[in-house]
């Protein structure tokens, strides 16, 4: 096995006799190596949230072509790690979707960044490339005490506010 770079190689083959006797072959163009995108990508907001849980993914896939195909896995449940939605637009923006619980937490995006190519067998030649980000949803909601009671009970004893994380804003 040998590993080329992007491009086309021809291929000689070489026949030795224990006599010293030699011939060979040679292949034009026999080898076509295909060059695989690579997949990267960003996201807006940085910090979604709760309250406002759309993100638009930035493609920064390289070459950027428009003969590539892309394929976007969202997790939309971050209690199941196989739930996923298929988004194949270039910059998709995707919602989470919530019922009123909290989906706040880690989900799981994946971009696959694929180009398919004619190889000179009639084939078809995929080369891809895959990665993977996890996404923080904020809960920005904020909860407040409706009272305070510092009695020692256990209960209410102190004023404390829900949801509020430093840093983010």
């Amino acid at each position: 096995t040998h590993t080329y770079g992007t491009g086309q190689y021809n291929f000689r083959y070489i026949v030795s006799t224990e006599h010293g006797c030699r011939d060979s072959l040679v292949y034009e163009d026999l080898v076509t190596v295909y060059s695989s995108p690579v997949a990267q990508f960003s996201w807006e907001p940085m910090n979604p949230t709760v309250m406002h849980p759309e993100v638009t993914f930035n493609n920064l896939t390289i070459p950027q072509s428009d003969e590539n195909k892309y394929y976007w896995e969202i997790q939309y449940d971050r209690d199941n790690k196989v739930s996923y939605h298929t988004l194949r637009d270039v910059n998709p923006t995707f919602q989470w979707e919530t019922d009123g619980s909290d989906i706040s937490g880690n989900y799981v995006v994946r971009l696959i960044a694929m180009t398919e190519n004619l190889g000179p067998s009639g084939n078809i030649v995929e080369c891809r490339d895959t990665i993977e980000n996890s996404i923080l949803l904020v809960n920005d909601f904020l909860q407040f005490p409706s009272a305070v009671t510092p009695n020692g009970d256990g209960y209410n004893d102190k004023f404390i506010i829900r949801n509020l994380l430093e840093g983010l804003g």
